[in-house]
């Protein structure tokens, strides 16, 4: 029972030394996204303010959400032609889309987002940009912000992909039971249709059979009543 128990304290002593040790690793470790420890990575730049509203900051820079597009599969040829808003007040990530803005001011986001690129030496000079660890830690923060509404819009992506095949499927099967439906129909208009034609061709068989009955009664009459009536001229003619 001793022994156990003291079994039991040494793995506690050295489980908790190994989380002390993590500890000071991790305190000791250089900032992921600090220029000097990754200097080929792309960092942010200083945000811009929307000139129509304050608490919006607008977030631009091409080789971050060129990184963004690539994560999220979204094609080349769109690149350049989005800006995004990060909403100070609500603590997220701002589209124009989602604000009641008027139509004119809808408009100057399209036609100033249509416009967003850097040129090669824009991109050298943000590549080799040095920023200090709380700038780095802000725009991260904005950056983290950024990929979160751009998996936002994929999972309602794909939640809009299943929806549809779903929906599709329904369809299927409702094409599917429709026709069946109607093969049904017509198995039952078939059968119907040759039971008509027996009916017909039974019908036709007895009014054949009638007439030659009321033919073959006509005549029999006739020929009887014509034997009668020579047998009574006969007998007419022997009396006198």
């Amino acid at each position: 029972m001793l022994e156990s128990q003291y079994q039991q304290e040494k793995k506690k002593t050295k489980y908790q030394e190994y989380q002390g040790l993590r500890r000071r690793r991790r305190h000791r470790r250089p900032h992921l996204s600090s220029p000097e420890t990754h200097p080929h990575r792309p960092h942010l730049s200083s945000p811009e303010t929307h000139p129509h509203r304050p608490h919006l900051l607008r977030l631009r820079d091409s080789p971050v959400l060129q990184e963004v597009f690539r994560c999220s599969s979204i094609p080349e040829n769109l690149f350049g032609k989005f800006s995004i808003f990060i909403d100070k007040k609500n603590k997220g990530v701002h589209t124009m889309a989602d604000s009641p803005a008027t139509s004119d001011e809808g408009s100057d986001e399209v036609s100033e987002s249509g416009n967003v690129g850097f040129s090669k030496v824009e991109v050298e000079g943000l590549r080799h940009l040095t920023l200090t660890k709380m700038e780095m830690t802000n725009h991260n923060k904005r950056l983290k912000l950024c990929i979160k509404w751009f998996q936002q819009v994929d999972e309602n992506h794909n939640l809009d992909k299943v929806k549809l095949q779903s929906d599709l499927e329904a369809m299927h099967k409702k094409w599917f039971d429709a026709e069946m439906d109607m093969l049904d129909i017509a198995d039952h208009l078939k059968r119907k249709r040759i039971k008509l034609r027996v009916r017909e061709a039974t019908v036709l068989i007895i009014f054949f059979y009638f007439i030659y009955f009321f033919i073959f009664t006509f005549m029999t009459t006739t020929m009887r009543s014509c034997r009668h009536e020579g047998a009574d001229r006969g007998c007419e003619i022997s009396k006198v």
